[in-house]
Formats: C-alpha cells, sequence, structure tokens
C-alpha cells in the first residue's frame, strides 16, 4: 500500500465563502407554495395562489415591521393576496 501526501491550502476555503443565508431565501421563494402547503397548510388554503406574490427586498422589511408591530427582526416577508381578495404579509 501507497502512502498519499495531500496538500491542502486552508486560505482558499476563506475566499469564497459559500452564501448559505441567500441560498436559503432563494429557495424560499422558488418553492414559497410548497412550503406554506407543508409548514402552513391552514394559511396556504387561504392565499390566492393564481395571484403573484411579491418577495419583498430587505429595505421594505423594517417598514412593513414598524406599521404591523411586529417582532424587530424579519428574515423574509412576502406580499400575498388571499381568496377573499385581501392583501396580508
Amino acid at each position: 500500500m501507497e502512502n498519499v501526501l495531500v496538500l491542502e491550502k486552508p486560505e482558499a476555503y476563506k475566499t469564497n465563502p459559500t452564501d448559505y443565508d441567500g441560498l436559503w431565501k432563494k429557495i424560499i421563494e422558488e418553492l414559497f407554495e410548497e412550503l406554506m402547503l407543508f409548514f402552513a397548510p391552514d394559511l396556504h388554503k387561504e392565499i390566492d395562489f393564481s395571484m403573484d406574490f411579491d418577495a419583498l427586498q430587505q429595505e421594505v422589511h423594517q417598514e412593513i415591521i414598524q406599521i404591523k408591530g411586529g417582532k424587530a427582526i424579519a428574515d423574509k416577508i412576502f406580499k400575498v393576496f388571499l381568496k377573499n381578495g385581501k392583501e396580508k404579509f
């Protein structure tokens, strides 16, 4: 059996860190309906998925949080239309 020497360069790992947060947010946007069906089936029944939903940008989050009186931190906020015609965040 032959010995093999592998030379690692740990500094290479630091140059391009993976953006796991950005990837997760993209998954949430791409699979929003399916995620709602799995995690919030009661809410899924109320949302009109024939209407487009909006994944709001980070800058809009703080404004909505202040208006709605929610918790101070939000990772992702969606604007959806319910089957009764109301717009909800």
